[in-house]
């Protein structure tokens, strides 16, 4: 594995706002969404540069399934709580939102923090960027999929709702089913 250092530094130099942008987002606060860590942003990064990484076992590679992108390299620091972000939707649920969590990504649906799964490691996931490696992203667990959704894929009068409701829409089990959802991304504190 690369240094952390240099792939800090060299994930820096491509975008400094990068990094701190993972912080904010896999930070237990209001606007948190997917997984999160139990410790301050400081922290985790001092966990980052001093820690040691191994790389995923055959067992939590095949846990991982289709998350697994050919062109990164992943890798685990154990010892680092939180709260893993996506889990399995059941019938019973309540408090779906479909919405954009993220600038430029496919939809996502949005469930209860109260659903989620303790974790005791970090995954780092490494890639190229011009010629060099870089951090892609780091979250508390395993690398997982979720589910996701283009919006010209809902129906219209959901499109219509998306549009008209400042980026989110409230639904069913049974729509969040029917759109092919099968995992929520945990919201919120």
């Amino acid at each position: 594995m690369p240094g952390v250092l240099k792939l800090l530094n060299d994930t820096n130099s491509v975008d400094e706002g990068h990094l701190p942008a993972i912080l904010r987002q896999h930070t237990l606060t209001e606007g948190a969404s997917g997984s999160v860590f139990d410790l301050d942003a400081g922290a985790v990064m001092e966990q980052l540069v001093e820690g040691e990484f191994r790389h995923l076992t055959p067992e939590e590679k095949e846990q991982a399934g289709d998350a697994i992108q050919p062109d990164c390299q992943y890798y685990i620091l154990e010892g680092i709580g939180g709260l893993l972000g996506v889990y399995p939707i059941f019938p019973d649920e309540t408090g779906l939102r479909i919405c954009r969590d993220k600038k430029g990504c496919p939809l996502a649906l949005q469930g209860t923090r109260a659903r989620s799964i303790r974790t005791s490691i970090l995954t780092m996931i490494v890639g190229p960027h011009e010629g060099q490696e870089i951090i892609y992203t780091f979250h508390p667990g395993l690398p997982i999929k979720p589910s996701s959704l283009q919006i010209e894929n809902l129906t219209p009068r959901h499109q219509e709702m998306l549009f008209s409701s400042l980026g989110s829409i409230d639904v069913t089990y049974e729509e969040a089913v029917s759109y092919g959802f099968r995992y929520a991304k945990c919201h919120g504190a």
